[in-house]
């Protein structure tokens, strides 16, 4: 066996894909991402949260390959969400949080994809659910703009090498 590297003797590593663990390296979410929640000092959604920020997540989420295919099953749900709270024309903070649990489960299907697929490609994803899912359930209007800022990163996913699976 050789233990100059990772490679077998055919040339493959036993890592998906045939990559050497240096290319497995995750790629992450950006430095300080969501550090300071989702509102400014007065209140309102930061900028960040639909230009810059919601660009840069975009960008990172096609370096790993993820497709538009796998985040509109994320944004679909949560989309679901909005509609069974807006059921009634009257969306309201106890309608939102008697559907909260719905939340968790966008954490668990992430967790799930994650371990079950490249897991370098399904990470990101992961973690980017797991932390706005953290902030959303905390009211409402979180809920809203984590909607609104995942709305934004779809947009730029395509510009940003985001492939699509047809």
């Amino acid at each position: 066996m050789n233990k100059g590297n990772n490679y077998s003797k055919n040339g493959r590593t036993n890592q998906s894909g045939g990559r050497p663990d240096a290319q497995r390296d995750p790629i992450k979410l950006p430095e300080g991402y969501l550090k300071e929640g989702y509102f400014d000092s007065e209140g309102l959604p930061r900028r960040e949260l639909y230009v810059e920020m919601a660009e840069e997540v975009a960008k990172k989420l096609g370096l790993v390959g993820d497709t538009s295919s796998r985040l509109r099953k994320y944004y679909n749900e949560i989309r679901t969400i909005w509609e069974v709270v807006n059921a009634d024309k009257s969306v309201s903070e106890k309608a939102f949080h008697s559907n909260r649990h719905r939340l968790y489960k966008l954490r668990a299907t992430a967790s799930y994809d994650s371990n079950r697929e490249d897991a370098r490609s399904s990470r990101i994803l992961y973690d980017f659910v797991d932390r706005n899912v953290q902030i959303a359930e905390k009211s409402l209007k979180h809920y809203k703009v984590f909607m609104d800022h995942f709305m934004c990163i779809m947009g730029y996913f395509k510009e940003n090498g985001g492939k699509s699976k047809w």
